[in-house]
């Protein structure tokens, strides 16, 4: 399985293609970079010229999550993509190998939305008010991510399901995230912000109980409306901070 990431180096930015393949030595899910050429110039390696590369394959990606809102991808072609699209059939092999790339392409891309997003854990800690905020803002971002996209989401659970690479990779990401949010929370103990015994036990209770919800509206195909979204953020508020601090002790 592989995709497409655009990096920023010093204010430029780079495309690479990139494959998933797993370590025969360590059973890891690892990937191998391609540089593909830098964004919006004619060096593309790979790739034939395009005028706009980017919202080309965006308006690709875009068809297909619609797509996925009222058929099964089993039923689509590539040519119903394209179409939807309103590009020609052999403009999306310019982007794509096959639709499971794209599949992957456009699940990747709701990933690095959230990981934009995501405030940083690893900063040191500072006072109760911000890390509360900071909490809040990064539940609402994992939440709200998926919200216009519930068919793109069901089927990319189902794609995991099919592939042990993909079932590994997954792994290997909610891993580490439970790693990053144990050792934020940790922070957070040995600044005084908060009091909990078991911050490691207390990540993965947390971030199973978001990773439940996610797959809930998967199945459910119905978006999390706003009261939902709220409600996971007092959570999470409430359950590593406590009752709301008096405005004097913030």
């Amino acid at each position: 399985m592989s995709h497409e990431v655009i990096k920023s180096v010093r204010g430029r930015q780079y495309r690479y293609e990139v494959q998933s393949y797993r370590d025969p030595q360590s059973g890891k899910v690892r990937g191998r970079w391609k540089y593909l050429g830098r964004v919006g110039s004619g060096a593309v390696r790979s790739r034939p010229p395009d005028s706009s590369p980017a919202p080309t394959r965006e308006r690709l990606l875009d068809a297909l999550a619609t797509l996925l809102d009222g058929h099964e991808f089993s039923e689509l072609t590539v040519s119903q993509i394209a179409a939807q699209a309103g590009l020609a059939h052999g403009t999306f092999y310019r982007y794509f190998s096959d639709k499971n790339a794209a599949l992957s392409a456009a699940a990747f891309r709701i990933r690095e939305e959230v990981e934009r997003s995501r405030p940083d854990l690893e900063v040191p800690a500072g006072s109760p008010a911000a890390e509360r905020a900071r909490i809040r803002d990064w539940v609402e971002t994992i939440l709200r991510a998926p919200i216009g996209r519930p068919g793109l989401l069901r089927e990319w659970y189902a794609a995991i399901a099919r592939d042990p690479a993909l079932q590994a990779e997954r792994v290997s990401r909610q891993s580490e995230s439970r790693r990053a949010f144990a050792a934020y929370l940790q922070r957070l103990n040995d600044a005084g912000r908060i009091s909990l015994a078991r911050p490691a036990e207390f990540s993965d209770a947390l971030l199973t109980a978001i990773e439940g919800a996610i797959r809930g509206l998967a199945l459910d195909q119905k978006p999390f409306p706003e009261r939902t979204i709220t409600g996971f953020a007092d959570i999470f508020e409430r359950a590593i901070f406590g009752p709301a601090a008096e405005a004097a002790n913030l």
